[in-house]
This record gives structure tokens, C-alpha cells and sequence, in this order.
């Protein structure tokens, strides 16, 4: 089977790629910190119907009336600024996790798949450039809700970005936690027959 087209990051010296996986995977684990301090004041709202106010459901309210219920309950409750920080610090936040997937995908192709996995595993890593412009397309929609007024086609356009960015980091996850138990399989296999 022929190989998938070349990921850029597969051209990387060993040491680059080393170090490039450790600066996102630093990246993302600063930024989800940061991220999650700044998410507890949401999550404290309701919204008047009782719903949710966290910065998921915010992603994915989908309908006018829900992402302009939270947006009133976060201003009602005066952490409306806590919102707009994390959606733009968001912005650093998805650098760093599209791009550590993408490279942890990318260091399972050294592993003995099978052609068809590996041009599936090096496809998910494309991918998370995609998930990455999907994050930005979604926190675009939801700043200018967040700055002006929850009317379509914003919230829509927030819930599909927010889907594809969802759907395709979880399946570069899933790969990933597969990808590992292989290995520790076929490595503990290896090491009883020797």
C-alpha cells in the first residue's frame, strides 16, 4: 500500500521532534491549568432555566437562546471577564494540545503497524491541524457573542466547529491510547521470547 502523504513534522531531526513534543506538551499543560482556574467562576452560574454555564456548554449551546442565557448569567454574576479571557487564551491553549497529538501520533509510525495503520495514524495527525482550525474558527464565533449579542449564525457555527474539533481530537486520542497499549504489548511479547 503506498505511504500517506508526509506529515512536516516527520521531516524533524529526532532531537527536534524530542523537543518540539515536549514545548506543546508544556504548552498545553500550563494553559489547561490556567484554563481551568479561570472556568471555576463559570461553572458557579446557572443560567435562569438552570442550565449549565461552563465553557463547554457555552461551545456547544448551538441555539441563540441558550448561548445568550449563559452570556446573562456570567454578566449577571460578574465573571463575563472570565469568559472572554479564557476563550482568547484558548487561542495558545489549542497550539499546544493540536500539536502534541499530532506528534504523539506521529511517534507511533517507528512501531511495527501495518502500512493501512500507519497511513490511517499519520491521516489522524493531518487531522489535528484541522481540529486546531476548527478551535479557532469556534472561539471566533463565541468572542463575538461574548463581545456583542448571541444571534445565528454565531452559535451554530461555535457548535459544528466545536463538533469537528471534539470528534477529531478524541479519535487522535483514542489512537494514541491504542497506539500505546500496542506497543507495551508487543514489546512484553518480544521480551518473553527472548
Amino acid at each position: 500500500m503506498q505511504q500517506g502523504l508526509i506529515h512536516p513534522f516527520e521531516n524533524m531531526s529526532q532531537q527536534r521532534f524530542r523537543l518540539s513534543f515536549r514545548v506543546f506538551l508544556g504548552i498545553t499543560v500550563v494553559m489547561l491549568i490556567i484554563l481551568s482556574l479561570l472556568g471555576v467562576p463559570l461553572q458557579q452560574c446557572r443560567t435562569v432555566s438552570g442550565g449549565k454555564c461552563d465553557i463547554v456548554s457555552f461551545e456547544l449551546a448551538r441555539t441563540p437562546a441558550y448561548s445568550g442565557a449563559i452570556v446573562d448569567a456570567w454578566r449577571q454574576h460578574e465573571v463575563l471577564q472570565y469568559a472572554k479571557w479564557n476563550t482568547w487564551l484558548d487561542y495558545l491553549f489549542m497550539v499546544g494540545y493540536s500539536n502534541s497529538v499530532a506528534l504523539g501520533l506521529l511517534w507511533l509510525l517507528q512501531f511495527p503497524f501495518p502500512p493501512r495503520w500507519k497511513n490511517r495514524i499519520r491521516l489522524l495527525a493531518w487531522a489535528q491541524w484541522l481540529v486546531l482550525t476548527a478551535d479557532a474558527l469556534e472561539n471566533a464565533a463565541l468572542l463575538r457573542i461574548l463581545y456583542s449579542t448571541a444571534i445565528s449564525p454565531w452559535p451554530q457555527a461555535a457548535f459544528v466547529c466545536a463538533l469537528i474539533k471534539f470528534g477529531l481530537l478524541g479519535a487522535g486520542v483514542v489512537c494514541l491510547a491504542i497506539g500505546f497499549w500496542y506497543r507495551k504489548r508487543t514489546t512484553a511479547e518480544a521480551g518473553a521470547f527472548k
